[in-house]
């Protein structure tokens, strides 16, 4: 939804649990740490790691880079606990561009 911009919103939304419609909320206005601290907290932490990792670039594409170091800090974090080399070499990248 992110991605598609706003005109995602004329998308009818399902009825959903509390968790879920304030993460849907938080996707809608845009705000991509607030997605990812809600997917954290509904224990989707995977899609919290994207969408922090997701943040950063947007961060650091906007000359952000101590709000861009927290969310890829925090992503790295994860990516590294499961092995995610991948992840871990695109967020140290940013990391480096960041600085």
């Amino acid at each position: 939804m992110h991605e598609l911009g706003p005109e995602s919103l004329s998308v009818p939304l399902p009825e959903a649990h509390e968790p879920w419609r304030s993460v849907v909320n938080a996707l809608l206005q845009g705000d991509l740490v607030d997605v990812a601290d809600r997917l954290g907290d509904v224990g989707l932490l995977p899609d919290e790691a994207h969408t922090r990792l997701r943040a950063a670039r947007e961060f650091v594409s906007a000359g952000r880079r101590a709000e861009a170091d927290e969310q890829l800090r925090r992503a790295l974090a994860f990516y590294r606990t499961v092995g995610a080399s991948r992840y871990v070499r695109e967020g140290e990248a940013l990391l480096a561009a960041s600085a």
